[in-house]
């Protein structure tokens, strides 16, 4: 999976940008490999912090490596602080910095956020304008919608699944279960086009 991630930095036209995680040990060789060694440039995003796991008004930071320190761009996202249903985010880059309030908690989703801008830093567009448009985004239905039935609150997050998108979907579950004072139950189906190994991230 992850030389299939990398693919996508080998098809990039020489004079391209690949946008890779900060800290995706499994991708360095090959962001190296493909990307660097290539001449392509490379831009790099990170999420600081765990705000959506504590109440409102406290910040964690959570210890992170990187393994590009100083050679290429980064876009560093930092959630200072959540309720149960919007964030604070801090973004920075190399050029300047800027906050904008999520309709969101989930950390994967602020992951995708800061994934979003490195992606408008790599195009040269104005981060400030992108980011105008975090608070009206609309999510494609079944990634993580919420509803309230009988006294339950259910997430839907059946739109489509890999092993980490599950592990993001549990811990975003047990969240919400902690935040309203509940018990938390999942409901888990097939993980599909996993190739030869699928029995085992099943497992």
């Amino acid at each position: 999976r992850d030389r299939a991630k990398a693919e996508l930095i080998l098809r990039t036209k020489p004079d391209g940008v690949g946008v890779v995680p900060r800290d995706c040990r499994a991708l360095e060789e090959w962001v190296e490999k493909a990307g660097r060694r290539a001449g392509r440039r490379v831009v790099r995003f990170a999420l600081e912090g765990a705000a959506e796991q504590e109440p409102l008004g406290r910040e964690v930071v959570e210890p992170v490596v990187g393994h590009a320190e100083g050679r290429d761009p980064l876009i560093l996202g930092h959630a200072t602080v959540c309720d149960a249903a919007r964030c604070l985010l801090h973004v920075t880059w190399p050029e300047g910095e800027a906050e904008v309030t999520t309709p969101f908690t989930a950390r994967y989703r602020l992951e995708n956020t800061v994934a979003a801008a490195a992606v408008c830093y790599a195009a040269q567009l104005s981060l400030q304008h992108c980011l105008q448009g975090v608070g009206g985004v609309v999510f494609t239905p079944g990634r993580g919608d919420e509803y309230e039935v009988g006294g339950l609150i259910i997430l839907d997050d059946t739109y489509n699944a890999n092993p980490e998108a599950v592990v993001m979907a549990l811990s975003g579950l047990m969240e919400r279960a902690r935040q309203v004072g509940g018990r938390s139950v999942a409901i888990l189906g097939d993980m599909l086009e996993l190739g030869a190994d699928a029995g085992l991230y099943h497992a």
